[in-house]
């Protein structure tokens, strides 16, 4: 049996939830930790840690990807922090708030 692949999830508002779902539902998918800088609730739901910051995450957990569903104001500079960290990154639309914004990452 191959390894699951360990992924975070970044934003535990509606979208954020749904994704959880999805992890879930598939075999070769482990949900490692939640960043959310206002619920814990969800990581506790599910026995993963919580973190209010993304970035102490991505150094605790090391996971190999990660799901970006933050408020919108946050995907850019959320999205380069993961990438710049090294970790495949999904990133929920909208990239940006702004087109000036989406050229900056």
């Amino acid at each position: 049996m191959s390894t699951p692949l360990r992924i975070a999830l970044i934003g535990a508002g509606v979208m954020g939830r749904q994704h959880v779902q999805y992890i879930r539902q598939e075999a070769g998918i482990e949900l490692v930790a939640i960043g959310d800088p206002f619920t814990s609730a969800l990581a506790d739901e599910y026995g993963v840690p919580a973190f209010v910051d993304h970035r102490r995450m991505l150094e605790q957990v090391r996971p190999e990807a990660v799901i970006i569903a933050n408020p919108n104001d946050r995907h850019v500079p959320t999205a380069i922090d993961c990438l710049e960290a090294g970790v495949a990154t999904l990133l929920e639309k909208p990239l940006a708030c702004s087109l000036e914004e989406a050229r900056r990452g």
